[in-house]
């Protein structure tokens, strides 16, 4: 009989580290980065990350990273950097699905894809669309001339082929994008600024937008001088937001 006990505390001692060391796991598993997802993604698309920059002379990962959408024509573009001097443009991805008009987001349920200058502000690799990196929609400019009590939120470049205000690439660019950012932040830059148009702001596209909505074309005309500052030079524009929410090339 007391063998019995002893071979019955035993085993729930036994029972009792088994799942100490399940939890741990379970823990250890969820405060890390390189969740399933992400530990797949690198096995599958580093190579091409890095051959990416290899064809600009960059390391990898660089020091820096840059991100321009335009949503007539559907595309993101990647632009990265080491030091001081102009970005390289590193890959250029289709956006797999779109929503709304152009034209700025102004409230919750608009549809809109925002317009403007955002930064990247949080990495979820759990996202119901594969990855996701969060914008700082609303950012101060929006704050002000967006509806108050409802201007909407979340809005991501995710993956999948569906969204609603968001940009989608499909799964496996968005790999590619959420490595590149994820390890440029680690290496040395906080702030990945995005940087989203309502168009290529030059040549036929954006005179056909422009031509059918004059509606924004005071919006418009703050952008523009963004855009070609990056156009220029290939450096990111330093850009403030003036107290009544206009963006303003930073002198």
């Amino acid at each position: 009989m007391r063998q019995t006990r002893l071979l019955r505390l035993e085993y729930r001692a036994h029972l009792l580290v088994l799942l100490l060391i399940f939890g741990a796991v379970v823990a250890a598993r969820a405060a890390s980065p390189d969740t399933d997802r992400v530990a797949t993604a690198r096995a599958q698309r580093m190579s091409a990350v890095r051959e990416r920059c290899k064809k600009s002379a960059l390391p990898y990962p660089p020091r820096e990273l840059f991100i321009r959408a335009f949503k007539s024509e559907g595309e993101v573009e990647v632009w990265a950097r080491e030091r001081s001097g102009p970005f390289a443009r590193i890959a250029l991805f289709p956006v797999t699905a779109k929503s709304g008009a152009l034209g700025p987001k102004r409230k919750q349920g608009d549809r809109q894809v925002p317009e403007g200058c955002y930064r990247v502000v949080a990495f979820n690799p759990r996202s119901k669309f594969h990855l996701s990196l969060a914008l700082n929609y609303p950012n101060p400019s929006d704050r002000v001339r967006s509806d108050r009590a409802r201007p909407g939120a979340d809005i991501y470049i995710h993956g999948s082929n569906r969204s609603i205000g968001c940009l989608p690439l499909g799964d496996p660019a968005i790999e590619e994008l959420y490595l590149l950012a994820l390890d440029v932040r680690a290496r040395s830059q906080r702030d990945i600024p995005v940087h989203i148009f309502p168009a290529r702001m030059s040549g036929e596209v954006w005179n056909n937008a422009r031509a059918h909505h004059p509606e924004h074309a005071a919006f418009w005309s703050e952008l523009d001088p963004i855009y070609e500052a990056f156009e220029t030079k290939q450096v990111v524009p330093q850009v403030e937001i003036t107290a009544g929410g206009a963006y303003r090339l930073r002198q």
